[in-house]
């Protein structure tokens, strides 16, 4: 099974989705709420399969964490998780926006990446 790092402020939205990883799917989930926090893992080594950003948490943009992550990770895949419906990214491989069909997007997506 895959690591996924889950980037998003809404700690609420998080840990269901963790759940989601977890305990219906297998994957072992590392948690993040903050940008600065996710940056400082990534500059300790931290390895993963495939991240989930959020589009704005509150200490900075999901696209700058997608930057960083690409600059240390470049062939590790990345999806942009967002509530808004007309956001693009320069670095992100996917857009997913979250809603209530959000996990079963997540997981077909998941599938397709990780096969």
């Amino acid at each position: 099974m895959a690591i996924i790092v889950l980037v998003d402020d809404n700690e609420l939205f998080g840990k269901q989705m963790k759940d989601y990883f977890e305990i219906m799917w297998g994957h072992t989930t590392f948690q993040y709420t903050s940008g600065k926090e996710i940056i400082e893992e990534l500059e300790n080594g931290l390895r993963y399969d495939v991240a989930i950003v959020d589009a704005d948490l509150g200490d900075m943009k999901g696209e700058y964490i997608i930057k960083k992550m690409k600059e240390i990770h470049p062939e590790t895949p990345v999806i942009f998780s967002t509530g808004y419906s007309m956001l693009s990214s320069r670095y992100a491989d996917y857009i997913i926006p979250k809603g209530f069909d959000a996990p079963q997007t997540l997981k077909h997506t998941l599938e397709s990446i990780l096969k």
